[in-house]
């Protein structure tokens, strides 16, 4: 568990990282993927619809996307809970290669960070598997810390 110290509020504040699997630019809509994999997804949106996000703001989604989120407590390291994520999907893993050829698959991590200079480490085993599932790793860094 990562914590600093956030000298102008004067409290302590833990390190947050979101991570999801998902799967983007299918020409469907996103409950046939649900029901092709048999998981119920954190979120699924349609190109055209608006994503909001939890500290504030939203985007316009481009693609079809579905979603699932880690459920470890966000202060877990994203390398813990992209273990946690591949021990849902390795049985599934076959059909979910299967339909990267109709959608891009994606692990993603949001990172908001409230120390200088934060790491992200992940081992290669780790990293090899993600490829099996042909797999981008998308990283998004957000420094809360005030100055």
């Amino acid at each position: 568990m990562r914590k600093s110290y956030n000298k102008t509020k004067g409290i302590s504040k833990k390190n947050e990282y979101h991570v999801y699997f998902m799967l983007r630019g299918f020409d469907y809509d996103p409950s046939e993927i649900t029901r092709r994999i048999n998981i119920v997804p954190t979120g699924t949106w349609i190109a055209g619809d608006t994503k909001r996000f939890p500290k504030g703001g939203e985007i316009a989604i481009t693609q079809n996307t579905w979603e699932l989120k880690s459920k470890l407590p966000l202060n877990i390291a994203p390398e813990e809970q992209l273990m946690h994520l591949l021990q849902i999907l390795n049985p599934i893993k076959d059909r979910l290669i299967q339909l990267t050829n109709e959608a891009r698959a994606i692990f993603f991590c949001a990172a908001y960070y409230y120390e200088v200079n934060p790491g992200v480490y992940i081992e290669r085993e780790i990293l090899a598997e993600m490829a099996e599932y042909n797999a981008d790793f998308h990283l998004d860094m957000y420094c809360l810390r005030m100055v």
